[in-house]
């Protein structure tokens, strides 16, 4: 099961989570020994509609930008705790792109 954490205090930030083990095919885990889920999301972006933008280089963390369908966002990982979040450049897209990466990763698991 997968679910979008929406985050009401930082509105524009959200969260998926779900079983990584259950989704992400266990080459990833053979070939990466850490930030297994952005090289996962990484993959699935590039094989999808969304288009790379850039990356920027943080203190503790590093933000890749995204854009699906002229909705703009970033995928920002915590390099400390090897944390995935996002965070959508307007609050109502909020849901569309948490919602098509959810139906990245569904569909990854019966490929």
């Amino acid at each position: 099961m997968i679910k979008i954490e929406l985050n009401n205090d930082k509105e524009h930030i959200f969260q998926i989570s779900y079983n990584l083990k259950a989704y992400i095919p266990q080459e990833y885990f053979n070939k990466y020994k850490q930030y297994v889920e952005l090289y996962f999301l990484k993959d699935l972006f590039a094989n999808s509609e969304i288009d790379y933008l850039g990356k920027q280089q943080m203190i503790w963390s590093t933000d890749y930008y995204y854009e699906i369908e002229g909705r703009k966002f970033t995928l920002s990982l915590d390099e400390d705790y090897a944390f995935v979040s996002f965070f959508s450049q307007e609050i109502e897209d909020r849901e569309v792109i948490a919602e098509y990466i959810v139906l990245l990763i569904q569909n990854q698991q019966y490929a």
